[in-house]
């Protein structure tokens, strides 16, 4: 699977847990169950892009692009990190999921609408194909380990 096919089918994975979030009954365990998946994926995401996507990426795409992106992963990380410690019969929990919602998805239009285009246009189906491995091998390796605790630890180092 190429690095963009990789990306797109974790942010389909993400949509889907979001939809099975908001049909959960309000106070319901399940949804934070559900968050906990959510956080999870978007910690891997948010990990694979930065550290190996993004630099692939900088080296021959615009630098402004990237920056901002990389900023709306912040803004994620620290609306994840306000959800983690909130119970779902709380009631900042809908409301913090339903931005958290929103936050994702305009991010993902932005990747695909002109990030994706971009990269394919700059990058071999090779390269791409070679991208997506590197990034499967890292997102199975922070699967199966603690996916938020780097997140954790960089909201805390944030301004």
């Amino acid at each position: 699977m190429n690095a963009i096919e990789l990306l797109e089918q974790q942010h389909n994975e993400v949509d889907e847990l979001f939809e099975k979030l908001e049909a959960a009954p309000k106070g319901d365990a399940e949804k934070k169950e559900l968050f906990g998946q959510i956080a999870d994926g978007l910690a891997v995401h948010t990990e694979i892009e930065e550290k190996i996507f993004y630099p692939s990426v900088r080296r021959k795409a615009t630098e402004e692009l990237l920056e901002h992106s990389v900023e709306e992963h912040l803004e994620v990380k620290k609306l994840i990190a306000a959800i983690i410690d909130l119970e779902p019969e709380e009631t900042d929990f809908d409301s913090k999921c339903a931005e958290l919602k929103a936050d994702v998805q305009a991010h993902v239009a932005e990747e695909r609408s002109q990030l994706f285009p971009k990269v394919r246009d700059l990058f071999a189906a090779a390269d791409l194909d070679d991208l997506g491995v590197q990034m499967e091998e890292m997102a199975r390796d922070l699967q199966s380990g603690e996916p938020l605790q780097g997140l954790a630890a960089e909201v805390h180092a944030a301004p």
